[in-house]
């Protein structure tokens, strides 16, 4: 215990740079987690009054349990589907991980502080959702004080079972399939299996809802949080958490803790088992070897210009690192294909939505100023989700040096680093259309509006992440998850982006709704763009040379 206790902390400590003694930054850190707070005040807002909306609606039924429920649900859902990528960044490829083999540390030692910093990786995003959702419950609710403890109990150990559920699918695959010790095919074969999951989940979620109407009116009037009986639990802990906050009952919030206990040990087992079985010679990569003749040998050794093989460099970096993959290009493929299936499926079923749709008139002027911000917040998003530009120079941690000492100016590196950044978002924003168009059925006029206007919003956001990066680059980092998820630069464009999103649909009841609008929005964020791209130009030079390598 002893030795998993020094181990965690240093690990805590090295993944948020508590080890780095530069103290003009930690200056600056102190504030950071008030600015964090007061930025994202109207989404967590938003958050707060759907579920209190949401409340208000299932109180008179008795049927308030779903708020806790989908809760619940959507925390362990989430955290699972983080799991595949970042396990294998936490416990394989992590660069400490040869180093750890080499010390007197028992298998279960090492897991078990890889896994504990797993958690804490995940507290971010379950608190940030869960405490608007809480709130409006508590205010609506007013539950007794056991209601407190038993709440944060359950939600400091939320992560834990899908965090070890995933552990366990990927430490077994990685000990007994050989091929995956491949860094390079896992990366591939671990997104095609997250994308799966997150389709997947969508179709039981939907399932679930697809009730008869005379069974669905019967749990209504039955009342007593009747429809919880409606969901599938992934996670065997989960409906027992959710009985103890919902019913108030002890022997259910027992039961919660001894079954996550259990599934603790049991992932503590396997892993002393077959942990140093997969970790060994993972850090193995495929190195094809063919015969080439003139022709092939011509076409493999061609030059393709410094620009285009440093961009190709980006891509393929971010495409074989598993967090990378995840939290920079998975975006651009997996919310619409999602968003393509769960409302797309919706469609086809339900006769008065596929009227509806029907009759919507796109040439209708009334709709031109709603479109072209749609395009605009379609860019914004796209772009700030895919968090390519705002971790670019992060990304290259102590390998910094290496844009210092290669034959190409700094500018041409950054340009490279930016257009990987537009061309992610970009397909993101053509999925995306492809999506709407088959499930919206637009006309191609407005569709070219969306576009037109999205790439604004695309370009504005790429280069407002890469300005922030360049201003503040998070290079110290011992393992890549912390240069994407722990990266406060994620925030900055976030929150622009949010507000410009929401912001033209608040303002557009005072706006002329005409094409004069429309192109001098389109003009104004031209402009907007071309003074980013002249200040990012200069900022390359001079922060980069600023650098300490």
């Amino acid at each position: 215990m002893r030795k998993f206790k020094a181990l965690f902390i240093v690990m805590l400590k090295n993944t948020f740079n508590l080890l780095d003694g530069r103290t003009k930054r930690s200056k600056l850190n102190k504030f950071m987690g008030l600015f964090l707070v007061v930025a994202f005040m109207p989404t967590l807002f938003s958050l707060y009054m759907l579920a209190k909306e949401g409340l208000f609606m299932l109180l008179p039924i008795q049927q308030e349990g779903l708020v806790l429920s989908l809760l619940f649900i959507a925390l362990s859902s989430v955290t699972f589907f983080m799991s595949i990528f970042l396990v294998p960044a936490v416990y394989y490829f992590s660069k400490d991980s040869e180093t750890l083999l080499a010390l007197p540390l028992k298998p279960e030692e090492i897991v078990l502080s890889k896994f504990c910093l797993s958690v804490v990786y995940e507290y971010l995003t379950t608190f940030l959702l869960a405490i608007p959702v809480l709130v409006a419950y508590v205010q609506v609710m007013n539950p007794d004080v056991f209601f407190y403890v038993k709440v944060l109990i359950i939600l400091l150990l939320s992560p834990v079972v899908p965090l070890a559920f995933g552990a366990i699918i990927i430490m077994v695959i990685m000990a007994f399939v050989p091929f995956f010790k491949n860094r390079d095919l896992f990366n591939y074969a671990s997104g095609f299996l997250a994308l799966a999951f997150a389709i997947g989940i969508n179709v039981v979620v939907g399932g679930t809802a697809s009730l008869s109407q005379e069974k669905l009116l019967q749990m209504l009037t039955e009342g007593n949080n009747s429809l919880l009986a409606i969901f599938r639990f992934m996670f065997p802990n989960l409906p027992f958490a959710i009985q103890s906050l919902v019913d108030g009952s002890w022997l259910s919030f027992i039961l919660f803790l001894v079954i996550t206990a259990l599934v603790v040990l049991v992932f503590l087992y396997i892993s002393k088992i077959v942990y140093f079985i997969g970790i060994i010679g993972v850090n193995e990569t495929a190195a094809g070897r063919k015969q080439l003749n003139l022709k092939a040998y011509q076409k493999e050794t061609s030059t393709k210009g410094a620009l285009m093989s440093y961009f190709l460099k980006e891509m393929r970096l971010m495409i074989r690192t598993p967090i990378y993959l995840l939290n920079n290009i998975a975006t651009a493929f997996i919310l619409p294909i999602i968003f393509l299936v769960s409302i797309g499926g919706n469609v086809g079923g339900e006769e008065e939505l596929s009227t509806f749709i029907k009759s919507i008139d796109w040439t209708n002027p009334d709709l031109l100023l709603m479109v072209s911000f749609a395009g605009l917040a379609l860019g914004l998003m796209m772009s700030t989700l895919n968090l390519i530009t705002p971790t670019a120079l992060s990304r290259e941690g102590s390998n910094i040096f290496f844009m210092k000492y290669i034959p190409m100016s700094y500018v041409k590196q950054i340009q490279a680093k930016i257009l990987s950044g537009l061309v992610v978002s970009f397909f993101g924003i053509l999925f995306s259309l492809i999506a709407a168009v088959v499930i919206l059925r637009m006309h191609p006029i407005v569709i070219i509006l969306i576009l037109v206007m999205s790439i604004q919003g695309m370009i504005f956001m790429n280069y407002l992440g890469m300005i922030v990066d360049l201003i503040r680059p998070k290079l110290v980092w011992e393992q890549e998850a912390a240069a994407v998820k722990q990266n406060l630069n994620a925030a900055f464009t976030m929150i622009p982006a949010f507000a410009l999103s929401f912001l033209p649909f608040l303002l557009m009841k005072y706006l002329p709704n005409n094409w004069f609008t429309v192109v001098t929005i389109f003009v104004l964020f031209s402009f907007v763009n071309w003074m980013l791209i002249r200040l990012t130009t200069r900022m390359s030079i001079t922060k980069l040379h600023e650098l300490e390598v």
